[in-house]
């Protein structure tokens, strides 16, 4: 088992680095980084959920996964006093990115490797950052992309900026994406897995199309301004989301006045390697799942949380979205999650009513669910483009040194899948 117990960055004490942005005419720039309290030890070693195991026996390597069976694989632990970081972090291919709930002139970030490195980062902001940070890099090199805006009469724009953990801009602050600004505005944003392309968009119902824009992680366009929709800005729309591939990005949208979801694949120079539209049942939005085998859509019938229906999966391929399987109804209380695909897809099965976040497991095999055996999986996912199952879970926990307040103890726990028996 991998721990990771960390007071690096402490809030209470004001431990690990402290990053004052000069952005571009908005402020100074000083850091400075205490020491680092982080131990590790492995129980397993990475591996997609799906794998069947390495040889196993020996320190560092992945366990055996038997056939119908699921094991944890690594897994990481780390402490920190700032309750306002948020339980579900950005996943990056190399770690893992915690960031506050919301956005603050002076707020704070908490990066991990799938090493032994955690770092708690105090940012404090010249300008009011408009948009939650969003990462991108590495988590060993991470950058941030924060976001502000400008108004000129009737022309918003986004502006956009890259920093450093060590507080230093990359480049000036400037204007990414044409925006209309109100407090009920649509703001996607995603980054890709190897952290290389981020993805920022807009749109207002009955005023702005919804549109995006690729960036790199230096917060340079890769790409125009891309229109989802084209109404003349007039749109009825629902469910403006953007996933991260591998290397690029995924654009949804449902256009509420046609009843068609409207899907877009770019790939990391931002040209388009799928572009489609089908017919959807209005009200209804699908939940985005992308791993190595494809990208996927899971419409759910079924919308009290207590009266789950059944779910249309369908596979984006070739400028078409193809329906490759149906999962069956989900019993009280629980969800059935489309994880992985492949020859055996994983589903997860969620426990909505435990306190705890119960989770198991089942493969999808000739049209019915084989449930997986192992010890019970506690946390919320963590999604990842390369088909890998991540829990986190969050606990309060006694303070340890001179804070009182208390403490958050972060739990990442990898899954490993065996195939159905």
């Amino acid at each position: 088992m991998v721990r990771l117990a960390n007071a690096l960055g402490r809030m209470g004490s004001r431990g690990g680095v402290l990053a004052a942005l000069a952005l571009a005419g908005c402020g100074e720039t000083s850091s400075s980084e205490g020491p680092s309290r982080a131990g590790a030890s492995n129980s397993g070693g990475t591996g997609g959920a799906g794998s069947s195991g390495g040889a196993g026996g020996r320190a560092g390597e992945p366990p055996v996964v038997a056939l119908g069976e699921c094991l944890p694989g690594q897994r990481w632990e780390t402490v920190s006093a700032n309750f306002q970081l948020d339980a579900e972090p950005t996943r990056l291919h190399d770690g893992f990115v915690f960031f506050e709930g919301n956005p603050q002139p002076d707020f704070a970030w908490l990066v991990g490797t799938e090493g032994d490195e955690w770092r708690e980062i105090e940012t404090s902001a010249r300008f009011f950052p408009h948009l939650p940070p969003v990462a991108a890099g590495s988590a060993r090199r991470p950058q941030l992309l924060l976001f502000n805006r400008q108004s000129a009469d009737l022309d918003d724009q986004l502006l956009a900026q890259a920093v450093r953990a060590d507080g230093s801009a990359v480049a000036p602050l400037a204007p990414v994406l044409s925006t209309f600004d109100r407090g009920s505005a649509a703001y996607p944003t995603a980054t890709a897995l190897d952290g290389e392309r981020v993805g920022v968009g807009n749109g207002h119902v009955a005023t702005r199309d919804p549109h995006f824009v690729m960036l790199d992680k230096d917060a340079r366009p890769v790409t125009e301004e891309i229109r989802l929709l084209d109404t003349a800005d007039g749109p009825l729309f629902d469910c403006f989301t953007l996933t991260g591939t591998a290397h690029g990005l995924l654009a949804s949208v449902v256009d509420r006045d046609s009843l068609a979801l409207h899907l877009l694949e770019l790939d990391a120079s931002g040209a388009r390697v799928n572009d489609a539209t089908m017919p959807v049942m209005d009200g209804y939005c699908p939940r985005v799942s992308v791993d190595p085998t494809g990208n996927y859509l899971s419409f759910q019938e079924g919308l009290a949380l207590t009266d789950e229906g059944p779910s249309s999966v369908f596979r984006l391929a070739d400028n078409a979205l193809t329906e490759i399987a149906t999962l069956p109804s989900s019993p009280e209380g629980t969800r059935y999650t489309w994880l992985v695909g492949g020859n055996e897809p994983l589903i997860g099965v969620f426990e909505l009513s435990s306190p705890d976040r119960r989770v198991s497991f089942a493969r999808l095999k000739a049209g019915g669910l084989v449930p997986l055996a192992g010890a019970p999986f506690h946390g919320t996912r963590v999604p990842s483009a390369d088909g890998r199952i991540f829990l986190v879970l969050d606990e309060s926990v006694a303070a340890v040194g001179p804070s009182t307040s208390g403490e958050t103890k972060f739990t990442i726990t990898e899954v490993l899948c065996g195939a159905a028996e």
